[in-house]
């Protein structure tokens, strides 16, 4: 279920705010820097030596150096570069999970576990079309597979496609617990008009739902703060956030919700040092742009530079 919040980068925006998104695009853009040499190191991922996830990750490059076939081993390193891509917005180590899985990456008919993590790296970059094949391709072969649901109604819900989402968390009723099945009607009910139902199911689902893991508990708190903005719930949304923002995790969906939620409030005084430590995060740059834009801020240019930059490096990429 917590697959959703990777297209969730704040829904509480409107058109004035993306007038001032296109107005940033348009002011930052310019020539990509090309560099003249391929060996070029142009930078380094940032890591911890203490961070357990570091450890992990390293121990995991070993072994897949060691063997490089080793499929089990290749698929782990990708989902766990995925989850830092998504959790702290540095879209290289997509670069990185693609590049483990490259032995089976351009089969036909890739096992089952690639399968999926193949329609999950396309629908990254919008090849959504690719990824549901993927995914159907998967859900054919083995129908208990609640992540190839879980992504299709997540792909189905960005492409407007409510009525096959609905078929695709009715999938899940059967393959996940009570939280994950509630959620993901209640995040399809609360955006076709139905929040205040939404929210009161999802809510007693997650009171109700013992150890529910951080990263899927700030799925659901952000979920209920965006059904209680729809109901004009300002103060109820502010909690939800809040409650979000205390769990032990990074996540940079809930922080894009929350920056955008405080833009709407006309704070952006908070939002700068909610941001100020995210500057590699491409959606969260953008927001804090916007709020030191507002604020006049000497760091606006700066930030509005990197951005230039971001594009430029993804016009390159030819990314959608």
């Amino acid at each position: 279920m917590c697959t959703f919040r990777t297209f969730i980068t704040g829904t509480v925006t409107d058109c004035s705010r993306a007038l001032a998104i296109a107005s940033l695009a348009a002011a930052a853009y310019a020539a990509p820097y090309v560099p003249k040499d391929d060996s070029a190191v142009l930078e380094r991922l940032p890591v911890r030596p203490g961070d357990p996830v570091a450890r992990e990750l390293r121990q995991l490059r070993a072994e897949l150096t060691a063997n490089p076939r080793k499929r089990e081993t290749a698929v782990r390193l990708a989902e766990r570069y995925f989850a830092l891509a998504t959790s702290e917005g540095d879209p290289r180590y997509v670069g990185y999970a693609q590049a483990a899985l490259k032995p089976w990456w351009d089969l036909p008919a890739p096992p089952l576990d690639v399968l999926v993590m193949r329609a999950i790296f396309k629908q990254y970059s919008h090849d959504f079309s690719g990824a549901m094949r993927d995914l159907e391709t998967a859900t054919s072969e083995d129908p208990k597979s609640a992540r190839a649901w879980s992504w299709r109604a997540a792909i189905h819900m960005v492409q407007a496609d409510y009525e096959r989402a609905r078929e695709d968390c009715l999938a899940l009723q059967t393959l996940e617990s009570e939280l994950y099945a509630v959620g993901c009607i209640a995040y399809l009910d609360g955006t076709t008009g139905k929040a205040a139902a939404a929210h009161r199911g999802l809510s007693a689902a997650l009171a109700k739902t013992a150890d529910v893991p951080p990263e899927v508990k700030v799925w659901v708190l952000t979920r209920l703060a965006e059904m209680a903005l729809r109901q004009g719930d300002v103060k109820q949304a502010e909690e939800h956030f809040r409650a979000a923002y205390f769990e032990p995790i990074n996540d940079q969906f809930l922080l894009a919700a929350y920056a955008d939620f405080l833009l709407d409030q006309g704070r952006p005084e908070e939002v700068v040092p909610l941001l100020v430590d995210w500057v590699k995060s491409d959606i969260l740059l953008l927001r804090l742009a916007l709020a030191e834009q507002a604020l006049k801020a000497p760091k606006a240019r700066e930030h509005i530079e990197a951005l230039r930059s971001r594009f430029d490096a993804a016009a390159l990429r030819g990314d959608k």
